[in-house]
């Protein structure tokens, strides 16, 4: 069982990308927005949506600024609502069902400014091979090309020749050589590209998963239901999935997991690898729910992780 906790991406690490935050003009403080039109905000990297008509000099960071001040009686925008990140910061939002799209290739480059041993991607759409480059000094150390098909479909003759090539919506690297001052570039190549999230960190390794006893289920937060007539009724929205891991490690490690693990509370999202073979869907971006120690007098303890992943 590894756990990669993503770093918290800063302007400095983002050295190079063809994704701009161009979508929408800058905020202007002159300008008059009516009901609906949008701003952008190059500082925070937002996309703010107008609430109101004859929005005028009304800055939209230092409202949120304001809502978020825990002694505000009213926390609601007046003028100003968060539509989402950028197109560019959307990769590193923590939010991958708002994905950053691009067109037949995407590049970015990240310098961590410290030793990471693994990246992932999420929620990604539209990519054929997904290139992963570490440089140090301009010299490629590490390099990894994968195909982002989903392959797992095709067994047997028939479902070669007849079944759709569904393509592979996540992937998670590890094994990255110890290198503090290296650059990550990231080229996904295909058509009409969508990318949900791209998360790179250190990697704590916690022992190993029992397969056999852990496993995943779907979540919808779809409203699904029938009118007086019995006809459908359907509002589709987002899906995630919840996670079981059953995980064995040495006994004289429990004391150090759970204080570990009391750093991730209050919703912290991390990527969880209960198996890096990705056929057995055993990966997950997000936080956990519960964890639980069966206590065990000889070498080997087992935990239980619950974990949602986030939407």
């Amino acid at each position: 069982m590894k756990i990669i906790r993503p770093l918290d991406v800063t302007d400095a690490m983002v050295t190079a990308s063809n994704l701009t935050e161009d979508e929408h003009l800058p905020y202007d403080a002159a300008t008059t927005y009516a009901r609906g039109d949008f701003a952008t905000s190059l500082t925070t990297h937002t996309v703010y949506r107008s609430l109101v008509d004859a929005n005028t000099g009304n800055d939209p960071d230092a409202e949120q600024v304001a809502i978020n001040d825990p002694f505000v009686t009213d926390p609601n925008p007046i003028h100003w609502q968060v539509f989402s990140a950028t197109n560019l910061w959307r990769l590193f939002d923590k939010k991958p069902s708002v994905p950053a799209e691009g067109t037949t290739t995407v590049t970015v480059a990240v310098a961590p400014g410290k030793f990471i041993d693994g990246v992932a991607v999420f929620n990604v759409s539209g990519v054929e091979t997904l290139l992963v480059e570490m440089k140090n000094d301009g010299v490629t150390v590490h390099s990894v090309e994968t195909s982002m098909q989903d392959e797992s479909i095709v067994i047997d003759g028939w479902s070669y020749y007849f079944t759709e090539i569904l393509q592979l919506p996540e992937l998670v690297l590890t094994g990255f050589p110890p290198y503090g001052s290296a650059t990550i570039e990231f080229t996904f190549t295909g058509g009409a590209i969508k990318i949900g999230q791209i998360c790179f960190g250190p990697i704590w390794d916690i022992g190993f998963v029992e397969l056999g006893a852990s496993g995943f289920k779907g979540l919808d937060f779809s409203e699904v239901g029938v009118d007086e007539y019995g006809n459908l009724k359907t509002n589709r929205r987002a899906a995630t999935s919840l996670h079981t891991f059953d995980v064995v490690l040495n006994t004289d490690e429990t004391l150090g997991f759970r204080n570990r693990m009391n750093e991730l509370r209050g919703g912290v999202p991390v990527v969880w690898i209960g198996d890096e073979d990705r056929v057995k869907a055993a990966t997950s971006y997000g936080f956990y729910r519960s964890f639980r120690s069966i206590y065990s007098e000889g070498d080997e303890t087992l935990i239980t992780i619950e974990t949602q992943g986030i939407v």
